[in-house]
C-alpha cells in the first residue's frame, strides 16, 4: 500500500451546508428559550449571591468558641415519680460505664 505525501494531497474548497429554512414561529420559540435560560441563569447568580453573602456576613459577626464552652459540664439526668417527687438522679462521673474499644 502506497501513502501519499502531504504536499501531494488536495484539500477540497469549503462545500456551503444548506441552510434550514425556520418558520417565524420556530424563530420566535428559539428566541424565548435563550430569554427564559438567561432570565434563569440570572435569578441562580443572584440567589446565589445573596446566601452566600449572608453566610458569610454570619459567619464574620459570630461570636468566637472557646475550648471551655465545648466542654459538657452540669449535665445530670434526674428521674420523678407521678407524684413529682424525685427518685433518682445520675450525673456524669457517677454513672459512667465505658467500655473501651480497641482497633
Amino acid at each position: 500500500m502506497k501513502f501519499k505525501k502531504r504536499s501531494d494531497v488536495t484539500v477540497p474548497a469549503k462545500v456551503k451546508k444548506a441552510k434550514k429554512i425556520r418558520t417565524p414561529f420556530a424563530k420566535y420559540m428559539i428566541l424565548v428559550t435563550k430569554i427564559v435560560v438567561i432570565i434563569i441563569l440570572a435569578a441562580t447568580l443572584t440567589l446565589t449571591a445573596i446566601i452566600g453573602g449572608a453566610i458569610i456576613g454570619y459567619i464574620k459577626s459570630a461570636p468566637l468558641i472557646t475550648a471551655d464552652q465545648l466542654q459538657l459540664k452540669g449535665q445530670t439526668t434526674i428521674f420523678y415519680d407521678l407524684k413529682g417527687k424525685e427518685i433518682a438522679k445520675l450525673t456524669g462521673s457517677d454513672n459512667i460505664d465505658r467500655i473501651m474499644v480497641e482497633d
